[in-house]
């Protein structure tokens, strides 16, 4: 469990975190990824975020992702919603993100306050991926 959402070390910290309802994380689905030697949670089948925190090295600012898929097909071809509870808690993670937020049109993307400082500021080039 993390205690914040903020990148301690770029280049040493992994950007992209899961978020996941305590209800739910006996319902996460995993994948061994044996090339790297790691486990990850199959985002598609789990009742899951992920957060894509942005990077950020003092000039760019690479824009982060938060996502969910609301469900999947399964191996016959049906369609599997995830849980209604999943769904209404992933709506108000995503109430909460947007609140201290601006949409920058231009971007595609919402923006924090700090961002749009730092780019009025000091330049800082902010990029869409």
């Amino acid at each position: 469990m993390l205690s914040t959402l903020s990148v301690a070390e770029f280049g040493k910290t992994w950007l992209t975190i899961i978020l996941a309802p305590p209800d739910s994380l006996g319902s996460l689905a995993f994948e061994h990824v044996p090339r790297q030697g790691y486990w990850t949670v199959d985002l598609l089948r789990s009742p899951a975020m992920e957060l894509s925190r942005c990077f950020y090295d003092g000039k760019i600012l690479r824009v982060g992702r938060l996502f969910y898929d609301r469900g999947f097909y399964d191996e016959a071809g049906n369609w599997v919603e995830k849980p209604a509870s999943f769904q209404a808690w992933a709506k108000k993670v995503f109430s909460v993100a947007r609140k201290g937020l601006q949409r920058d049109a231009a971007l595609y993307s919402y923006v924090g306050e700090n961002a749009q400082a730092e780019r009025k500021q000091r330049g800082l080039t902010l990029v869409s991926l």
